[in-house]
């Protein structure tokens, strides 16, 4: 197990290598990989909040375990300021049981992001997503680091995600964590949401 791990991210991260990269924050900052393990929710939904072109940007998200091995996870993000736009994403992923006492499982995250009604530089609004996302449970912590490579017809980057969940009670999961990007310079992007178990 540990060696098709490790093939995966070698694999992903070669990718990104492959793809001439020209590509500002604020073409991908609304690629998100936010999941609630079955173990903690079989069912739920919430709002994410998270810094998007500069501007804190509120996502109305909803998970669903259509499985023990198998999610569907899709948000919607509009907005009537300045600039009309909708970002919504739609995302399926497999999940992999490890017999690790601290790596729960191992999930493999297939995503399609879009975002409406932006004029300047539209194929940069579009992304196809594959992550690669650890669940290792620590006490009464979860911690979700991911690996997520995107692209789209022209464009490529990868980045890691530092996600941590934890109850709040039987109804309730608050998760933070941040993005870090390596673009031009290093890039940290911070972002924390709060669901509700269906």
């Amino acid at each position: 197990m540990k060696e098709a791990l490790f093939k995966t991210t070698i694999f992903i991260f070669a990718l990104n290598f492959c793809f001439p990269s020209n590509i500002n924050l604020s073409s991908l900052d609304f690629v998100n990989v936010d999941i609630v393990p079955l173990e903690i929710s079989k069912n739920n939904f919430g709002v994410r909040v998270s810094n998007v072109n500069n501007q804190n940007r509120f996502f109305f998200q909803s998970q669903n375990w259509i499985a023990e091995n198998l999610y569907v996870f899709g948000s919607l993000s509009p907005t009537l300021k300045d600039n009309i736009d909708i970002i919504y994403n739609f995302n399926i992923a497999y999940k992999k049981k490890n017999e690790n006492f601290f790596l729960k499982s191992t999930i493999f995250d297939l995503g399609y992001y879009y975002k409406r009604f932006v004029v300047d530089h539209e194929q940069k609004n579009k992304w196809i997503s594959f992550s690669t996302i650890f669940d290792i449970k620590i006490n009464q912590f979860h911690f979700l680091p991911s690996i997520t490579y995107i692209f789209n017809d022209s464009l490529s980057e990868t980045f890691l995600t530092l996600d941590f969940l934890k109850k709040i009670n039987k109804n309730f999961i608050f998760k933070f964590g941040f993005k870090l990007y390596e673009l031009d310079k290093y890039e940290v992007l911070p972002f924390m949401s709060i669901k509700y178990k269906i």
